[in-house]
């Protein structure tokens, strides 16, 4: 018997983000805009670019919330990955002008890379399995979910499999978290989700019920007031 961290009802599944939460790009993003800085003969530090990501990926979050980026005609999707990188610059200190910054993002997105798993997902799944819960991911991941569980061992270890690409919903839209509790035929109390993003993760949950946990890796963002922060996925088993 699981029972959550606030009150006494019983954790049936834990759903997760997929992107910056279960996997991340190998090499990271920091060391592939540093390389792509490099090239054009700017400087840009590790902890910089990580705060910048914090702020292009809210942008990203809002943008979700108001349109989804699948929605956005190629045009108007090009502008928003020129403010989106242009962002990250501005958090590793960097202002460049528009060319410049298509020219970063050009070679940062064509770059070979491959997602890999944090090195603390499988061994918490094996614990949180050992507690008979159930896990699920709600992301907004545009990669082929093929592609994903062919180069991750996360086959056989998810349960409850929601992407916006395959539901047709993107965080933090209520109806991706609503399927998803449809789907593990669960209540909202019964149910925690874990993820990197305020807005997409904590906002969206909260907004049907779940119990969010937002998840910082780098200890970058604030504790938010209605939620528990953590810095590794771990961290769940002290909470449960």
């Amino acid at each position: 018997n699981v029972y959550s961290f606030t009150k006494n009802t019983m954790i049936k599944v834990i759903f997760f983000d997929i992107y910056g939460t279960l996997v991340k790009f190998d090499p990271p993003v920091e060391v592939l805009q540093q390389q792509a800085c490099k090239s054009l003969g700017l400087a840009v530090s590790t902890e910089g670019i990580r705060k910048g990501y914090q702020f292009a990926d809210a942008f990203m979050a809002k943008q979700n919330a108001k349109c989804p980026l699948t929605n956005l005609s190629a045009t108007k999707k090009a502008d928003f990955f020129i403010e989106y990188e242009k962002l990250i610059l501005k958090g590793a200190g960097i202002s460049v002008s528009n060319n410049i910054v298509a020219d970063i993002w050009t070679l940062v997105f064509t770059k070979p890379k491959q997602l890999a798993l944090y090195e603390d997902v499988l061994p918490t799944f094996v614990k949180l399995r050992e507690l008979a819960l159930q896990l699920g991911t709600i992301s907004n991941i545009s990669t082929s979910l093929n592609e994903l569980l062919a180069k991750t061992k996360l086959r056989n270890k998810i349960d409850y499999w929601l992407t916006s690409s395959e539901t047709g919903f993107t965080k933090p839209d209520p109806l991706i978290f609503e399927l998803a509790l449809q789907t593990a035929k669960i209540e909202p109390n019964q149910a925690i989700h874990v993820g990197d993003q305020y807005l997409s993760d904590i906002v969206g949950a909260a907004r049907v019920g779940m119990k969010p946990v937002l998840l910082d890796r780098h200890n970058l963002l604030p504790k938010p007031s209605e939620c528990v922060k953590i810095n590794s996925i771990k961290e769940l088993l002290d909470l449960l």
